[in-house]
């Protein structure tokens, strides 16, 4: 259950938060998701009831936590940026067909 979540929402490009409250996790569940958003670009919330208090889970909730506002920089600061200035590869500019392409796989 939990780990096909997180195997999925690794490559999900279309979902920006989530809320999975409520939901009892152990700390094998936080990792899973600590994974999850460490490769995960697009995810900017997740609401979460964070009941372990174990060291593991909250270095856990800590890498979730920075992750998402990563995110947060990329999608406000980064992808505008991508795509309003001029990019070269190897001395030419990308056209900007190829830096929305771009912009779709972040």
């Amino acid at each position: 259950g939990w780990k096909a979540l997180a195997e999925g929402l690794k490559i999900n490009r279309a979902l920006t938060s989530m809320d999975i409250s409520g939901i009892i996790f152990k700390d094998n569940n936080f990792e899973e998701l600590a994974k999850m958003a460490e490769v995960n670009t697009t995810l900017l919330s997740v609401k979460i009831d964070w009941h372990s208090r174990s060291s593991r889970s909250s270095e856990h909730r800590k890498i979730i936590k920075q992750k998402l506002s990563d995110n947060a920089v990329l999608r406000s600061v980064t992808v505008p940026m991508l795509l309003s200035s001029s990019v070269f590869l190897q001395g030419a500019e990308i056209l900007k067909e190829m830096k929305e392409i771009i912009v779709g796989y972040l």
